[in-house]
């Protein structure tokens, strides 16, 4: 892979681009040699982007001498944060986004989310479903066009999770009881493998989640063989359903009310073509969550006893650029500081000021700016009495 040994089931960023090449250990000239990527045929040595493309990829080496030998392989394409950023970077570049401020805001969350990958996988997940509504406001606005809108939505997409991913599965039928078609193909995560059922409009597909979770959205990439008409269920028991969305047309994307459910089933009602239905991928997802983001987020404070000095900075999720206010309020409650200053071209802003009169214990912060209803808090600690006078921004 990219001209050195690789091992199956390396994870790589999707920032990269992979190409294959091969040789056999023994060649008599009789050997033929052919290879698929997901599925499709492939040419050693083709340049395959993975932006976009996050999640398994498998690679299928056929080596036919009398008989047939085939290997696979696959790889992972992956993403974080910084990923993230890397891509809004690119798109900022490519004139994707039509103002400064939809690339402040969404930059502000991926901030957001780096600071707490591998410490708090909750606000993780709180920060990128603030991300992904985000850019679906933006997608409304208009100040974001279609590439990187889809792009960025797929790393929502894989880091979010699909809920259904090698979980049990059951189908009312499986096309010619062929293993190669049943309905796990469907959860496994590799696009090319498929579920396929008989010939039959009223045919059902069930994923147990194995527990009630919460969810929103269900993907659907369907094969030529797709639905006309179907609905989506929703049971706790397996027994009593609830639809959640009338007969659809077969769009890829579904996106409903919140429930918590722990069976989702797909009904078919009516089949698009002659054959069955046949799904790639099967993905449910919980997007929207309980997001409570303000509008500003990301303090820090620090304070320096010995230079009796305090700086705290922010970020605005937002990203619109305006003054952000601060009002400090001592251990006693009596106003020590009020100020004022403009947030930065990136969306953050910082104060420093330095500390007067007797602050020993807990200080308050308020920080606000015009479009918020209400102040955020955050408090310090000071351990020295009198520290003198004077402050300055």
């Amino acid at each position: 892979m990219n001209g050195k040994p690789f091992q199956s089931g390396m994870k790589l960023p999707d920032s990269e681009s992979v190409s294959f090449t091969w040789k056999l250990r023994t060649d008599d000239g009789l050997m033929k040699v052919t290879a698929t990527y997901d599925g499709k045929p492939y040419t050693a040595g083709t340049v395959i982007p993975l932006a976009g493309k996050l999640g398994k990829h498998e690679l299928n080496i056929t080596v036919t001498a009398g008989r047939m030998v085939t290997k696979s392989y696959v790889i992972e394409a992956t993403t974080n944060a910084s990923g993230m950023k890397a891509l809004v970077d690119r798109f900022e570049k490519a004139k994707q986004f039509t103002n400064s401020a939809t690339v402040r805001s969404l930059n502000n969350y991926l901030e957001m989310m780096k600071r707490y990958e591998g410490k708090d996988a909750a606000q993780v997940t709180k920060y990128l479903q603030g991300f992904n509504a985000k850019l679906d406001e933006f997608k409304k606005a208009g100040t974001i066009k279609d590439e990187a809108y889809n792009t960025l939505k797929e790393s929502v997409y894989y880091l979010i999770g699909n809920l259904a991913q090698n979980k049990t599965v059951e189908a009312s039928s499986t096309e010619g009881n062929n293993a190669n078609y049943a309905p796990a193909k469907a959860v496994d995560g590799f696009p090319a493998s498929r579920w396929a059922s008989e010939y039959v409009d009223n045919t059902w597909f069930l994923v147990d989640l194995d527990e009630v979770k919460e969810m929103d959205t269900v993907r659907i990439d369907w094969e030529y063989a797709r639905a006309d008409k179907y609905k989506l269920l929703v049971s706790n028991d397996k027994q009593n359903w609830i639809n959640v969305m009338p007969a659809h047309d077969g769009k890829e994307t579904i996106q409903f009310n919140p429930v918590k459910t722990r069976y989702m089933k797909l009904q078919g009602i009516k089949r698009a073509t002659d054959y069955g239905y046949s799904i790639y991928e099967f993905g449910v997802y919980n997007l929207s969550g309980a997001v409570d983001v303000k509008g500003i987020e990301g303090i820090q404070v620090k304070v320096d006893e010995e230079a009796k000095k305090v700086t705290i900075d922010g970020l605005l999720m937002n990203g619109v650029l305006t003054n952000v206010k601060l009002k400090v309020l001592d251990p006693k409650g009596k106003v020590h500081l009020e100020d004022e200053t403009k947030s930065t071209v990136a969306g953050s802003f910082q104060f420093t000021f330095k500390l007067t009169g007797n602050l020993k214990g807990t200080n308050e912060a308020y920080l606000s700016t015009g479009y918020m209803s209400e102040p955020v808090k955050v408090t310090f600690e000071y351990s020295k009495e009198n520290p003198g006078k004077g402050h300055d921004k």
